[in-house]
C-alpha cells in the first residue's frame, strides 16, 4: 500500500508540473504571436524587427562588387537611377511570404529588370536555383554564401529586407515587409512605386 500511495503522489506531481509548463508555454506563444502581428502591421519604412542595423534613408551604400548569376558585374557605381534591391533566403518564412508580392512589383518596376537586384543568401544550391529561376525574369540575381559583399554593404543582418537606392548609392527608403512595396518614400518622384 505505501508503494501505491508513493506512485500516485509522484504521478500527481508530474501531472501538475506538466500542466504548469504547458500553461507557461501557451502564455509565451500568445505574447510572441501578438508581438509578431504588431511588427507585421507597422507602416514605418525603416522598421527593424529587432535588427542591430538597417541602412536608413539618406545613407550612402558603401562600395561593393559582385557578379550576377548571368555573369554580369554589379557594383554601387553601376546602380543607376532608382534601383529596387532585396535580400532573401530560401526557406525563410517571411521571405516566402514576400516573394509573390515582390515578383509582381518587380515586374512593373520602372526601368524593368535592369533596375531590380535580388540577393539570395545561400541555403542550398537547389533552393537558390529555384528562387533564382523565379526571380531572373524580373531581376538581376546575385547568390552569396553567408554574408557576402552585398549583404555586408547593405547591412542585411536579417531577412527579408528591401531598399530603394537612388543615384550615387543613396538609400531612399528601406523596409522589411510587402507593405514597403506599396509605400512611396518622402520626396520620391511619381515614377517610383
Amino acid at each position: 500500500m505505501p508503494y501505491l500511495v508513493a506512485a500516485v503522489t509522484v504521478s500527481t506531481l508530474l501531472s501538475v508540473l506538466t500542466l504548469t509548463l504547458a500553461l507557461g508555454l501557451t502564455r509565451r506563444i500568445r505574447v510572441l504571436s501578438t508581438q509578431l502581428a504588431t511588427l507585421g502591421q507597422s507602416n514605418d519604412a525603416s522598421v527593424s524587427f529587432g535588427r542591430d542595423r538597417v541602412l536608413a534613408p539618406d545613407t550612402v551604400v558603401p562600395e561593393f562588387a559582385a557578379v550576377t548569376t548571368d555573369g554580369e558585374p554589379v557594383s554601387r557605381d553601376l546602380l543607376t537611377g532608382t534601383t529596387l534591391v532585396t535580400f532573401l533566403a530560401p526557406g525563410c518564412a517571411p521571405c516566402e511570404t514576400l516573394l509573390p508580392r515582390f515578383l509582381e512589383h518587380a515586374a512593373e518596376f520602372p526601368g524593368g529588370r535592369q533596375q531590380v537586384l535580388a540577393v539570395l543568401t545561400m541555403a542550398s544550391p537547389e533552393d537558390c536555383a529555384v528562387y533564382a529561376d523565379r526571380l531572373s525574369p524580373v531581376a538581376r540575381v546575385v547568390i552569396e554564401r553567408g554574408k557576402g559583399p552585398l549583404s555586408d554593404a547593405f547591412e542585411a543582418d536579417a531577412l527579408p529586407v528591401l531598399y530603394l537606392v537612388g543615384a550615387g548609392g543613396v538609400v531612399r527608403a528601406s523596409g522589411v515587409d510587402a507593405a514597403f512595396l506599396t509605400r512611396r518614400p518622402v520626396g520620391a518622384s511619381a515614377d517610383v512605386r
